[in-house]
């Protein structure tokens, strides 16, 4: 299997073995969750969303049994009135964080598909129409394409090869893998492509129309992005710079005048430093966050 459930002591294989045991548990529980067989097929999850819920109930039933057991020991050792009343109410709210976190886990998965598909989208599609121009069949640009080191953009025509090649006509393939595609970019470009091989229009003006719009689309992104980063730049100004050494000297003058220690003031200071270090990450992510899908390293 090509994934791991998040905090779990054993590995997926062993895990999906073990769920068809539990499945009269977890099958009621499909109900509840309408979407997650779409979301775990475009997680390219090989498995049902039943078989991945009992996977999860028997990963924290073992986690639940961990923490109940360490944190009753921990517990007890303090004297604690009814330890294991508390450490069963702590671990029942640690397990429950957890399965939030396996729950989100395949739209994770998801979202890195989506970042390395629509980057690699447009650079596929220009080659795609240079071949097209020069009269390649559109089936082998296909296959040139999911050979031509895309990421995942190849991965999904490597898919759409193969089905052909199965006997399955190229536009249901194409169909197929739009539907378990998460990228709007991508559906888009794929049901483009069927629509115009249905009525039978040219398909080398089709790619170029592709080409025009994700370049559009790329250029306004990048103007989104540029809007977005003045704000962010002002925060970063103001949290990272300008408050810190306010703060450093505020605290320079208020150590003059009140009876800290000299434990107390490194105190003050590693804390002031602590805060600087995670407005730095928090920036750095959130500006990694915001930038374009469509952009190419």
């Amino acid at each position: 299997m090509n994934f791991n459930i998040p905090f779990s002591f054993f590995p997926a294989k062993i895990l999906r073995k073990q769920a068809k045991h539990v499945l009269f548990i977890t099958k009621p529980l499909e109900k509840v969750f309408p979407y997650l067989a779409v979301t775990l097929k475009q997680a390219r999850f090989h498995i049902s969303s039943a078989e991945y819920l009992s996977m999860c109930f028997l990963s924290n039933t073992f986690l639940f049994a961990f923490f109940l057991i360490f944190l009753n020991l921990v517990i007890s050792s303090t004297d604690a009135v009814n330890p294991f009343l508390k450490s069963f109410i702590a671990s029942l709210f640690l397990v429950i964080f957890i399965s939030f976190q396996q729950f989100a886990y395949p739209k994770i998965i998801i979202n890195r598909r989506v970042m390395n598909l629509e980057k690699n989208l447009l650079p596929a599609m220009q080659n795609a129409l240079v071949q097209l121009k020069s009269g390649v069949p559109l089936f082998n640009v296909l296959a040139q394409l999911s050979l031509g080191g895309y990421g995942e953009v190849s991965k999904e025509f490597l898919k759409v090869v193969r089905d052909v090649n199965a006997g399955k006509p190229a536009i249901d393939a194409l169909d197929i893998v739009a539907f378990e595609n998460p990228s709007p970019y991508f559906r888009r470009v794929i049901w483009q492509l069927t629509n115009r091989m249905k009525t039978g229009s040219d398909l080398c003006e089709t790619v170029k129309e592709i080409t025009v719009h994700l370049s559009a689309e790329q250029i306004g992104q990048i103007e989104r992005y540029g809007s977005q980063l003045s704000p962010l730049s002002m925060f970063y100004m103001v949290i990272a710079i300008i408050l810190p050494s306010l703060g450093l000297t505020l605290l320079i003058v208020m150590a003059s005048f009140m009876s800290l220690s000299e434990a107390g003031i490194k105190s003050l200071f590693w804390g002031l430093y602590g805060f600087g270090v995670f407005v730095q990450f928090m920036f750095l992510g959130m500006i990694k966050a915001k930038r374009p899908n469509l952009l190419v390293d």
